[in-house]
């Protein structure tokens, strides 16, 4: 087991993690692994904090072309991940953790499944999804058959980064000519200032220094910023061609101070605060300047990044939503490379009260004073880090608190068990009643868990439970309802005829009593007590349309971590089959965010807003995505569906109705994938909150 320098192993025979990138080679192979099915067995574990590893797979021998796998979280014991994989590999290597901290491992074991290896593997974790694959394969289904052993062995990532970027470099390169013949139309072009801004005795990369002195966009200019000292090696660095501005800073100097600096020594119409080392593209700042063209009333753009190490290896690419407010509360995705009108900056770095800080600092800062509309983001590559961006998690929460408070929001900022910044915001006082509406038809091993669950494993107090019943005749769910009529909170609403899941939650609705509408499928569980109290905050509040929770099946893994609507030409649930305690693409699973829906098996709604919207569609869909078209619906409105990792419940998906794929129904669920498609045909062509360099056809947030 070899060691990366970022995995140092102490007297004692621990590992400490002790940087960005601790990984350990499991496997080395010069002429390559064959592809196919393989089972990884870590024994022995023994960790201070949890593990969240990453296992990854070369498939090149340079490791420019690589594949995640994400694996399930562990303290100790053992530790076994299954994957697959169709191509060679040359090395595979496993990253232990995000998080410096201390722990060891017995032994490891990496071998071949063969097809009955596989089965049994299968069968072992789940006996009736493993019969489906193997029926699905047998038939020919193999797409079903895949997303079975999906589903009991977790994601896999299609192809490498690096096969993936082979194929951009010409459809990319090839947008160039007409970017540039854009811009040598205009009367006015805006000038751009790349601001380095050196930290105490940091001296500046070369590489960074040439790679903006490179770039084919001629109205901009490069400043540096730091200590006499530092800037001394730049002479043979200097270009005729491109202005480059030293300002010195005396290394007392705080960052803050250093930022101003910089500012104040340019007259550009916007400005880049780039991190030592750091390297962009050559057609980044023209990329951004046509941006700031097109779009004149733009304040900040921002573009996507990945990680390019001291070989030219790029990995961990960052292909982010649309401006996302609640996501970047969480999480500084917008990163360095942000191009900034001058006088925002300035702004935000003259600050209220409390100085400049840092880089994260300035951009919570100006976001704050700008309206959604004025923050543009462009899918392409336009920046490579380094390394993973450094943050001090205490400073943040500082600073995103500092941020609320500016635009007049109360909420409380914490740090979350996985190193992520919380929003918690407050509900009304007084707290509103909430009108849960649950729709059933017997299946008493599945409503009785939900409504008791209700009843008394919620911890939020103003509850009224509506049970919509289609048309029940078990004499033992009959008897449950006669009991439940001696809890005033509850109401049987009898909804007879042919089951419409729109029509019948829209007749519950109407008579609902409270102010919060909470729709809940019969097969969803409580887990924690606090998951309705986090809902109603976020669905009180005014910019919100459609709240959605995170739902985990049985096993513990995702079912709904939000709705991605495009996939497969229709709509699918983020992260679908991850671990439950994963961080999710960009940890986005550890974050409130953004989507354009979410399921209606636990959905929160204004109940005026919800009508606003005249509810559920009863004609167009009365089974199948009736969810999707109302949260498409508020979301035209100018409404925000969120999505929240801090509302948990357990949901066995639509095990309460058996599949029925009559002729009948297979016709109505064609009528209603047409519906969907010909209604919101636009945003089915580009999600603003996924990206277009990711999947359209799998859950998992792997590349196009």
């Amino acid at each position: 087991m070899g060691l990366d320098q970022d995995l140092v192993q102490e007297h004692s025979g621990w590992l400490r993690v002790n940087g960005a990138a601790p990984w350990m080679t499991l496997a080395h192979s010069a002429a390559g692994l064959k592809p196919g099915w393989f089972a990884l067995s870590l024994n022995g574990i023994e960790a201070a904090l949890a593990l969240h590893p990453v296992l990854q797979a070369w498939h090149d021998p340079a490791g420019q072309d690589v594949v995640d796998y994400p694996a399930s979280s562990v303290r100790s014991g053992e530790l076994r991940i299954v994957f697959h994989t169709e191509r060679p590999i040359y090395r595979l290597r496993l990253n232990p953790s995000i998080e410096r901290i201390r722990f060891q491992v017995g032994s490891s074991r990496l071998r071949r499944l063969s097809k009955f290896g596989l089965i049994l593997e299968a069968a072992a974790r789940s006996p009736r999804l493993a019969t489906e694959a193997i029926t699905a394969r047998i038939t020919g289904k193999k797409v079903r058959a895949r997303n079975r052993l999906r589903r009991i062995f977790g994601p896999t990532r299609g192809q490498g980064y690096g096969a993936w970027l082979s194929q951009q470099v010409r459809p990319w390169a090839a947008e160039v000519p007409s970017l540039l013949a854009h811009s040598q139309t205009w009367t006015n072009p805006p000038r751009f200032a790349l601001i380095l801004v050196l930290d105490t005795g940091e001296v500046p990369s070369s590489e960074t220094v040439r790679c903006f002195a490179d770039q084919i966009y001629p109205h901009c200019e490069w400043i540096i910023v730091g200590a006499p000292s530092s800037l001394r090696s730049l002479a043979d660095d200097l270009h005729e061609d491109r202005p480059i501005r030293l300002v010195e800073a005396s290394s007392e100097a705080s960052m803050g101070e250093r930022i101003r600096a910089g500012l104040n020594a340019t007259d550009s119409a916007w400005a880049i605060l780039a991190q030592n080392h750091d390297l962009m593209p050559a057609d980044s700042v023209l990329r951004l300047a046509c941006a700031a063209v097109d779009h004149p009333d733009v304040r900040l753009i921002y573009g996507d990044d990945d990680i390019v190490d001291a070989s030219g290896n790029r990995r961990a690419p960052r292909f982010k939503p649309n401006w996302d407010r609640e996501l970047f509360l969480a999480t500084d995705y917008l990163g360095p490379g942000t191009a900034i009108r001058i006088e925002n900056l300035k702004t935000a770095a003259a600050g209220p009260d409390t100085p400049l800080r840092d880089q994260d600092h300035a951009r919570l800062r100006i976001t704050a004073h700008l309206d959604d509309a004025a923050i543009f983001h462009i899918p392409r590559l336009v920046y490579h880090r380094r390394e993973a961006l450094p943050h001090t998690l205490s400073d943040r929460a500082q600073a995103v608190q500092e941020a609320l408070a500016y635009r007049g929001e109360k909420a409380n900022v914490s740090v979350n068990a996985q190193g992520h910044i919380r929003v918690t915001r407050p509900v009304p006082s007084p707290a509103p009643l909430v009108s849960a509406i649950v729709c059933t038809r017997d299946r008493m091993d599945l409503l009785r868990p939900c409504i008791e669950g209700l009843r008394s494993r919620t911890d939020y107090a103003p509850l009224e439970i509506l049970i919509a019943d289609n048309d029940s005749r078990e004499p033992e769910t009959l008897a449950y309802f006669r009991d439940l009529a001696a809890d005033t909170r509850v109401r049987i609403l009898p909804c007879p005829g042919p089951f419409n899941f729109a029509a019948i939650n829209n007749r519950a609705a109407r008579i609902a009593q409270g102010s919060v509408l909470l729709f809940l499928n019969n097969d969803i569980e409580v887990i924690t007590p606090e998951w309705l109290t986090e809902m109603v905050a976020h669905a009180t509040r005014s910019e919100s349309g459609a709240v959605g929770a995170k739902l985990l099946y049985p096993d513990g893994r995702i079912q709904h971590g939000g709705v991605v609507i495009g996939l497969n030409g229709l709509a699918g649930h983020a992260h679908r089959f991850y671990p439950g305690d994963h961080a999710g693409y960009m940890g986005r699973l550890q974050a409130v965010q953004t989507f354009s829906a979410v399921t209606a098996a636990c959905l929160a709604v204004a109940r005026e807003k919800f009508f606003e919207v005249d509810g559920f569609d009863e004609t167009a869909f009365p089974v199948a995505f009736n969810d999707v078209d109302l949260c498409l619906k508020l979301l035209s409105q100018g409404y925000r569906n969120l999505w929240t990792p801090y509302a948990v419940l357990a949901h066995k998906e639509s095990a309460s109705r058996v599949k029925d794929m009559s002729p009948e129904r297979r016709h109505a669920f064609s009528k209603e994938c047409f519906n969907l498609r010909s209604r919101w045909s636009d945003l089915l062509a580009n999600d603003r909150y996924y990206n277009p360099n990711l999947t359209q056809t799998d859950e998992d947030f792997s590349l196009r």
